[in-house]
């Protein structure tokens, strides 16, 4: 199996891990630029979906708007960089709890969380 078939095979692998577990602790570190991985971004928006608590954790402390390329208000091709004091996408990181430092803290408040 290559190409897309691979990759659809893999897709729905992930989907069906999503739908099984009890939460996701997912790392929402930069990714090939300023923002995390866009896959991971979905995964979070799927697994918010099924009402799963999400918890997050980025080995950047530097802010979304901080690590974007430009002058701080627009980016290099003149779009509006967001600027919410948030570590990325306000839809990601408006969340019951805030990006954590590292991974074991994100998988405590996991713990937490399921615990009640």
């Amino acid at each position: 199996m290559q190409g897309r078939a691979l990759a659809a095979f893999i897709k729905q692998a992930n989907v069906g891990l999503i739908r099984r577990c009890d939460a996701v602790v997912a790392n929402v570190s930069p990714f090939r630029g300023p923002n995390m991985d866009p896959g991971t971004a979905w995964e979070i928006g799927f697994a918010e979906a099924l009402g799963k608590p999400v918890l997050l954790w980025s080995e950047t402390p530097v802010l979304l708007a901080e690590r974007t390329p430009g002058n701080g208000n627009t980016d290099p091709d003149g779009w509006m960089v967001e600027n919410f004091g948030l570590a990325e996408n306000l839809m990601i990181a408006v969340n019951p709890q805030d990006v954590a430092p590292d991974f074991t803290t994100a998988l405590q408040r996991a713990a937490a969380a399921l615990a009640g």
